[in-house]
């Protein structure tokens, strides 16, 4: 029989149940809390040892199991740190476990303190990795394109979570052919971007689109700023840019001109803001190997 090697309290390992400290813990509780997942009466489980066990010249912080989506497999991460950094945290993840496989590796562990082999699992957090360079200037940069708290909010989260935030919006990211394998930076400026359209900051236009198209989308960003447009205003031979430009120059007055930023497609990305604020832009993008600048020269 699994899980045969304890009937007493472990008071060397602790016990999480969907994020509630139980403390100790036996091998059969543990064992029960494997269906209680299945059945999805709880989410997940978190083992931490209360001493210390190598691993692969790392250290072990915690197990935690929980249910495989769509299936009634089990998805096992193990979460490691660094023996002279305990911030130096990567955590190895993998699905498609059945119980008993869960329960060899449950039992190994909290018997012989035995942890996973899990060298070619999938790398689902590493802290390494997710230290995003430019951070404050960033954080700088998305204040001053908008004070919108929802934008805000979301752009706080991609800095603290980058790869988190990539796997919530990975159908977005997918779209535009962006993968796991890219670098932090380039999740980070296309969240950018991505989080201004969702919050309707900026509009997205094809570089070919037609001018009816480009004053729709350009007219609810002016109304937003109480500035106008109309028809009139436009050459119908035109272009973005050569539109972008003549709105420039009536709104200049105003202290308003049509920004873009550079997201390295066929399409353009533009907002209204402050010609003051764009100055700004500019630069702050230009520090972190990035572009922001007036639509007409993009």
């Amino acid at each position: 029989m699994l899980f045969n090697i304890f009937n007493k309290r472990k008071s060397d390992w602790k016990l999480d149940i969907d994020g509630e400290e139980k403390g100790g813990c036996t091998a059969q509780e543990v064992e029960s809390l494997l269906d209680s997942i299945r059945n999805g009466k709880i989410y997940f489980i978190v083992l931490t040892p209360e001493k210390k066990i190598d691993v692969n010249n790392r250290r072990l912080n915690f197990v935690q199991i929980c249910r495989d989506e769509g299936d009634e497999n089990y998805h096992f991460e193990v979460s490691t740190s660094d023996v002279n950094d305990r911030d130096n945290i990567i955590i190895y993840g993998k699905e498609g476990f059945d119980k008993d496989k869960v329960t060899d590796m449950i039992q190994l562990l909290m018997k012989d303190n035995i942890v996973p082999d899990c060298s070619s699992w999938e790398v689902v957090f590493d802290s390494a990795d997710v230290k995003i360079a430019n951070v404050e200037v960033y954080k700088d940069l998305v204040k001053t394109i908008s004070d919108n708290e929802v934008f805000l909010q979301n752009m706080d989260r991609c800095f603290c979570y980058p790869r988190e935030y990539f796997k919530d919006n990975a159908d977005r990211y997918e779209d535009r052919g962006i993968t796991d394998r890219d670098a932090i930076d380039t999740f980070v400026w296309i969240a950018v971007a991505d989080e201004m359209l969702e919050s309707g900051i900026a509009t997205e236009l094809d570089w070919k689109e037609e001018k009816d198209e480009f004053l729709s989308s350009i007219e609810e960003l002016a109304n937003e700023n109480n500035l106008v447009v109309d028809d009139s205003m436009l050459d119908d031979e035109g272009d973005i840019p050569s539109w972008c430009k003549e709105l420039d120059d009536r709104w200049m007055k105003d202290g308003y001109c049509i920004a873009g930023i550079d997201i390295d497609s066929d399409s353009y990305v533009l907002f209204i803001c402050k010609t003051d604020s764009l100055r700004k832009l500019t630069e702050l993008a230009k520090s972190i190997n990035h572009r922001i600048d007036f639509a007409q020269n993009m």
